[in-house]
């Protein structure tokens, strides 16, 4: 075999583990999906979520609800949920008091920073 054939199936080989990695990771990933949305289903509540720490909520429809809710009946006027935002570590939406300082993609790659 020459050289150039030998380093096209190392490469080759690399690519179909690389690929075998993806789907198992994304077959991880729609399991817990899953599971999150059977308990969502069921309790009809946000989820807390061991990835992230937080409550997460399935879409971005939920999220704004939830927030509509929450502000309309917290008690302390000084402190209300500000925005609903996308989380790239559970892939569910999240609520948040914290006013937004920069851009989507900002905080996009803040977070992938974050937790490598």
């Amino acid at each position: 075999m020459s050289d150039l054939a030998e380093h096209l199936t190392v490469e080759i080989n690399k690519l179909k583990a690389s690929i075998q990695s993806f789907e198992q990771l994304v077959a991880k990933k729609k399991a817990i999906l899953m599971n999150l949305e059977n308990k969502l289903a069921v309790e009809n509540k946000p989820v807390m979520i061991e990835g992230c720490g937080k409550f997460i909520y399935p879409d971005e429809k939920a999220a704004k609800v939830a927030m509509v809710t929450i502000n309309a009946t917290m008690n302390d006027l000084n402190k209300k949920i500000e925005r609903k935002y996308f989380c790239d570590i559970c892939n569910g939406w999240h609520l948040t008091s914290k006013k937004w300082k920069g851009n989507y993609n900002q905080g996009r790659s803040f977070l992938k920073n974050k937790n490598q």
